[in-house]
C-alpha cells in the first residue's frame, strides 16, 4: 500500500505558495538607534554569504531560461529571495530564516525544471561537459493521521535519501512538510513543521550536513490530491528533494 501511495504521489506537482507578505521600507536610523543599527549590520553580515550564494543560484537558473521554462517557480524563487534579503536587512532573524528556507525550496523546483528542459542544449558546453546538468531525485515519507513519528516502514525512505545525498557530495537537500486538508490550517502548519523537523533530524543523524539542508513547511497548502476538509493518506507526507 505504501508503495502505491508513493508512486501516485510522486506524480503530483511540487508547487510552492508564496508566503512572504509585502513589507514597508525600513526607516533610516537616527543617532539614538546606533546600537540597534550595529546589530542590524551584524545580522545582515551573517546572511551576506548565503544571500550572495543564493543570488548566484537564482541568476544562474534565470540565465538558463528559467523564466520561460518555469515561470511560476521563477517568480516564487524571486519573491522569496527578495523577502529573505529585506528581512535580513531589517534584522528580523526568524522571518529572514523562514524566507531563506522558502527560497531554497523554490530554487529546488526551479532548477529541476530548468535542467530537465529539452532546451538544456542552450547551457554552456563547458558546464555540461565538466559537471553535467543538475538532476533531482525525490524521496517520499508518509505519516499516520495527526502523527509526526516516522514509522519503521517509512524510515527506509529517509535512510535511502541520506545514503543518496552522501554518495553525491555537494548535493543540496530540500525537505518539504505536508498534511492532508482535514482540520485547521494552524494545526496543520504546526504538524507539518513537526514532520519536517523529524525528517531533518533523522537526515542529520545519518550524516547529512545540516548546512546542505533547506526546510519548507507547507501544511495543507500544496496537497498531492486536493480534497478540501478531507483526510487523505496521500497528502500526509514529507518530500525529500535532492539536487545533485
Amino acid at each position: 500500500m505504501r508503495t502505491i501511495l508513493r508512486l501516485i504521489t510522486v506524480l503530483a506537482t511540487f508547487g510552492l505558495v508564496a508566503a512572504c507578505a509585502d513589507m514597508g521600507e525600513t526607516e533610516k536610523m537616527s543617532a539614538k538607534d546606533g546600537a540597534s543599527g550595529m546589530h542590524m549590520m551584524d545580522m545582515h553580515m551573517m546572511h551576506a554569504k548565503e544571500l550572495t550564494d543564493g543570488q548566484k543560484r537564482l541568476t544562474g537558473a534565470l540565465g538558463q531560461g528559467g523564466t520561460e521554462k518555469s515561470p511560476m517557480h521563477a517568480a516564487t524563487a524571486q519573491k522569496h529571495f527578495d523577502c529573505w534579503m529585506k528581512e535580513a536587512k531589517a534584522k528580523q532573524k526568524k522571518k529572514a530564516a523562514a524566507c531563506q528556507s522558502d527560497f531554497y525550496g523554490a530554487m529546488a523546483l526551479l532548477e529541476a525544471d530548468v535542467w530537465a528542459s529539452p532546451k538544456m542544449a542552450d547551457a554552456p558546453k563547458k558546464m555540461a561537459k565538466e559537471n553535467g546538468p543538475p538532476r533531482t531525485k525525490h524521496f517520499l515519507v508518509f505519516f499516520d493521521l495527526e502523527s509526526a513519528a516516522i514509522s519503521k516502514d517509512e524510515a527506509k525512505a529517509v535512510a535511502d535519501a541520506a545514503k543518496f545525498a552522501k554518495a553525491n557530495k555537494g548535493s543540496n537537500v530540500y525537505v518539504t512538510g505536508h498534511t492532508d486538508q482535514a482540520g485547521s490550517k494552524k494545526f496543520n502548519m504546526a504538524l507539518a513543521k513537526k514532520r519536517t523537523d523529524a525528517v531533518v533530524a533523522n537526515l542529520t543523524g545519518m550524516g547529512v550536513k545540516k548546512g546542505a539542508i533547506g526546510a519548507v513547511v507547507q501544511g495543507e497548502n500544496d496537497p498531492a490530491v486536493p480534497r478540501a476538509g478531507k483526510k487523505d493518506s496521500r497528502n500526509r507526507r514529507v518530500v525529500i528533494s535532492i539536487i545533485y
